[in-house]
């Protein structure tokens, strides 16, 4: 430090500006360096890379210089990305180095060039003696023992307490893969977890929205038994995971095929929007597997019986205006906008309490998965309606109501 302060004269300017701007934004995160797994640092000048990776608590004093001048990549236990010079490529983004950066940060993101740690280290003050504090954390998909691939398969958008959950596969229908499993798993619980999302819409990227497990990956993944792969959806059947049930409302948006496990996720979902152009189906049987994300218990309280046995035994599609003459299907619109009518339909839910929301979701799901009685029922509300009236949404809509006014919810 003290040789880049004579080499650039700011006696100590620069570090001490870092200094307030890495803790004005650790602040307002409310988070400290035990918080982070990845560092990703925008600078194309060596010595503020320096600044920043001190000033973020990240390495002593002298650490970051050290690290440097040994070519290291991982800083304090952290992938280090660098995506404009300084401690990966020393020297200049423009130039010679520019195409070296691009080759490591690749190989970092595939984790051939270290791999952040894989548990957290024992507890220690935060930078500038702060303690660790207590945050939200962001659930990042687990590896499986599958190559991941290079981009993300799954996209979410917050928007006006909406998230968007977008699957993204669409040279493969749409097809469940295990790198997709895990980002959709990760975005359920970014939804169960995050205070500010209300509503959750799930739709697919292009002319499918899902063609249910990839098959092909499912059979390379076998281990030379002599059953065939199931759905790696849900863990060979023992659980139910991405499958549901949500704590909070989820909007199925399906254009095109849900097909198999396509069609499994539909049941984990609150409410369906789709197009005409849309089709069901339970193709299960007609590759010698057993649908066992939840189709073969859930469909048929959705459906009448019969239908549904139908759908299990032929695995035969139907379609969009079948399933809403049915009730499976909430609204129908014409091709291509199914997602427009999935938007209004969040709004009408995101203009009401989410507290509200989320116990008249649980108590719902719930006699319908354990099928209550009248007696079960009610005493098994009993708990979320405790939960409402101690919630400050209740005052807020009542003062709302009283003042003639639209309500703030805060969700809580």
């Amino acid at each position: 430090m003290a040789r880049s302060e004579r080499v650039y004269g700011a006696k100590n300017f620069d570090a001490e500006l870092t200094g307030e701007t890495v803790n004005q934004a650790y602040d307002e995160a409310g988070i400290d360096a035990d918080d982070l797994d990845v560092v990703e640092l925008h600078d194309a000048f060596t010595i503020e890379e320096i600044f920043y990776v001190e000033a973020m608590g990240l390495a002593k004093p002298g650490g970051a210089a050290a690290a440097l001048a040994a070519g290291e990549f991982d800083v304090g236990g952290r992938v280090a990305v660098s995506a404009s010079g300084g401690l990966l490529s020393m020297g200049h983004p423009i130039g010679p180095t520019g195409a070296g950066q691009i080759c490591e940060i690749t190989r970092q993101l595939r984790g051939e060039a270290g791999a952040p740690p894989t548990s957290r280290r024992a507890h220690r003050p935060g930078p500038h003696g702060r303690g660790r504090r207590s945050v939200r954390r962001a659930h990042p998909p687990e590896r499986t023992g599958l190559l991941m691939a290079d981009r993300e398969v799954v996209h979410v958008d917050l928007e006006g307490h909406v998230l968007t959950i977008t699957m993204d596969r669409t040279e493969a229908r749409n097809a469940l893969s295990q790198q997709m499993m895990a980002e959709l798993g990760s975005a359920f619980a970014r939804l169960d977890d995050d205070i500010d999302c209300w509503v959750a819409i799930l739709q697919g990227e292009g002319p499918t929205f899902c063609a249910g497990a990839d098959l092909k990956e499912a059979l390379q993944a076998r281990t030379g038994s002599d059953s065939a792969p199931s759905s790696p959806a849900v863990s060979g059947g023992r659980g139910p995971g991405i499958m549901g049930p949500h704590r909070k409302p989820v909007i199925a948006c399906v254009e095109g095929q849900a097909f198999a496990g396509g069609l499994e996720i539909l049941l984990s979902c609150s409410l369906i929007v789709a197009s005409t152009n849309a089709l069901f189906a339970l193709t299960e049987v007609k590759r010698g597997l057993l649908a066992v994300g939840g189709g073969l218990f859930r469909l048929p309280r959705r459906l009448p019986h019969n239908i549904a046995m139908e759908m299990f035994l032929t695995g035969e599609a139907k379609s969009a205006e079948f399933m809403f003459q049915h009730g499976f299907v909430n609204r129908l619109t014409e091709p291509g906008e199914a997602r427009v009518a999935a938007r209004e339909l969040a709004q009408q839910i995101t203009a009401n309490s989410p507290v509200a929301v989320q116990a008249a979701l649980e108590v719902a799901d719930t006699a319908a998965a354990e099928g209550w009685t009248d007696a079960q029922g009610w005493s098994g509300q009993r708990d979320a309606f405790r939960r409402v009236q101690t919630s400050e949404d209740l005052v807020e809509g009542l003062r709302a109501f009283s003042e003639k006014r639209p309500p703030r919810w805060k969700g809580r």
